[in-house]
């Protein structure tokens, strides 16, 4: 197929997945857009949706209390946004659905791509299905829930908002953008600037990438000049300067937003400072885990091989080298992190970044022999069937999914619509007061202008941590609540692997994180089962 036809191929097949997810609510339930996206949000992406109205309209300090005025503002994840903020100024909640169907036509281009550089159209098409189907076949296996799996089916590539649903695009057009790289000179001024604009959007985004992308273009700078390694940065210094220069220029509303944000909002987020002894803690931490033999076995075993395929001068050896090279900058990108920041945040998105490079990795090799055995084996239309078959697999998983439903969950929904509806037909909510402990309720009522909240969650607002206590203990009173209550409330619940308080988590989310590395104000007044709990679980 032709270049143009490769655009509509992938813009039919992403209609149609895109369709599968949303034309069931539309047929089943009759609510209005800002429930519909909130309801059909995967996983908590709607947490994020008042981000979108408040840069569409420049409003970082809403506090949604007359007591409360010219707050610092709240921080934002600038670029994953940026384009659902754009279109929800003209177009309202409505956009959170039509990106999703851009976001899975760019994903499958993307892919697509990086995998037509090395295959076949039909194989690129092939495997393209495969990457995005990766979470629909995980979810039905009966070991879906086996942490690695889990792992990979939530983070490799889904439609949760904003990531990976945006930050993932970035990630994997950074990973198209070096493999363009191979069997040419790719340090001139057109990829130097289109690195530092990469570099920009993964860090005002999901800084987790950003540090990861810098240790693959250092190792990759490394692999390709070997040692000519510093003798090639000193000649093309001009594009160095234009990769920083870049990088800064858009990392301006970053820096920006950074300044005049609300320190607490920040540590609610989990961003704190760490100091050096805690910097060991972590360290020795990934290195344990570097030694375990699960990862020994698993570094041994595809570095014989590398070494194997470069030596034999195996098909597409090089291609491979690039995931390899990716696996290993996933290694060695938490040290680096921990290393040079003085803050750290919330590291398990190293651990999955491992593991995300690692399945890849493997997965790359697989689709390589594949590829060798299916020259001899398998023709065209039998490779268009395995797409098709894909395609319509992760079509009908998305009908099954909305009408699996169980009764007490469209109960719930269908309650949640009524009484949105309810209170749209009899109150005015720009000039309204709501008070919810629904998270859900709190989104929608910003989405639909709501004046004041009684109660807000940790990301609404960029209110002091001291102005939200208040406003519980003053919902709590006003619901004559006693002292037992408010006990009960703030306790901590033991799950199947952690202790946990999902309300408190609500309104100050990491805050109150407490690992051998940080507890609040490094408090030791815990239960003594707690506190053996905590000094015993992971750092991350």
């Amino acid at each position: 197929m032709s270049y143009r036809k490769n655009i509509l191929f992938f813009a039919l097949i992403s209609f149609f997945i895109f369709i599968s997810r949303w034309l069931p609510s539309y047929y089943l339930f009759d609510e209005t857009t800002s429930v519909k996206i909130i309801l059909e949000s995967i996983t908590d992406g709607y947490y994020y949706f008042p981000l979108v109205k408040y840069l569409s309209i420049f409003d970082f300090n809403n506090s949604f209390d007359p007591n409360h005025t010219n707050l610092d503002n709240l921080m934002l994840p600038f670029y994953s946004i940026i384009i659902h903020s754009f279109f929800y100024k003209f177009f309202g909640s409505i956009s959170f659905i039509l990106i999703e169907y851009f976001s899975i036509f760019i994903f499958l281009i993307i892919i697509f791509n990086l995998f037509k550089r090395f295959y076949s159209q039909e194989i690129s098409i092939l495997f393209s299905m495969v990457i995005f189907s990766i979470p629909v076949i995980i979810s039905l296996l009966p070991i879906s829930e086996f942490t690695s799996l889990k792992i990979i089916k939530d983070n490799i590539y889904s439609l949760r908002f904003p990531r990976p649903l945006i930050t993932t695009l970035y990630l994997f057009f950074f990973i198209y953008l070096i493999s363009s790289f191979e069997n040419k000179e790719f340090l001139n001024k057109k990829n130097s600037f289109i690195i530092g604009i990469i570099f920009a959007l993964t860090l005002s985004s999901f800084y987790y990438f950003f540090f990861l992308q810098i240790v693959i273009i250092f190792l990759y700078t490394l692999y390709r000049f070997k040692n000519l390694f510093l003798k090639k940065l000193l000649i093309n210094w001009s594009s160095i300067l234009i990769i920083m220069f870049t990088f800064l220029i858009f990392s301006f509303p970053l820096i920006i937003n950074i300044l005049f944000s609300e320190s607490d909002y920040s540590q609610r987020l989990g961003i704190i400072n760490i100091n050096f002894e805690q910097k060991i803690i972590l360290m020795k931490y990934f290195f344990s885990r570097f030694l375990k033999t699960e990862f020994l076995f698993f570094f041994i075993t595809v570095s014989i091989y590398i070494f194997y395929i470069n030596n034999q001068k195996i098909k597409n050896y090089r291609f491979i080298n690039l995931f390899y090279l990716f696996f290993i900058s996933s290694a060695i990108t938490p040290l680096f992190f921990i290393l040079i920041t003085p803050k750290t945040g919330i590291l398990y998105h190293y651990n999955n970044i491992i593991v995300i490079f690692a399945f890849l990795l493997v997965l790359i090799i697989l689709f390589n022999l594949f590829d060798i055995i299916s020259l001899k084996l398998l023709n065209i239309r039998i490779l268009n069937i395995l797409s098709a078959l894909l395609i319509l697999v992760c079509i009908s998983f998305n009908f099954y999914k909305t009408y699996n439903n169980t009764e007490d969950r469209i109960k719930e929904r269908l309650e949640f619509s009524k009484v949105s509806d309810l209170i749209l037909e009899n109150h005015n909510l720009s000039v309204s007061t709501l008070m919810t402990f629904d998270n859900r309720f709190m989104v929608w009522s910003v989405l639909n202008d709501i004046k004041f909240l009684n109660l807000t969650s940790f990301i609404i607002t960029p209110k002091k941590d001291k102005m939200i206590e208040d406003d519980l203990i003053k919902a709590l009173k006003f619901l004559d609540l006693n002292s037992n209550d408010f006990s009960s409330f703030i306790a901590n619940k033991k799950t199947s692997w952690r202790f946990i308080n999902y309300d408190l988590n609500t309104f100050f989310f990491y805050k109150y994180i407490a690992n051998p590395v940080k507890t609040y104000n490094d408090s030791k007044d815990f239960d003594p089962e707690v506190y053996n709990y905590i000094m015993n679980s992971s750092p991350i």
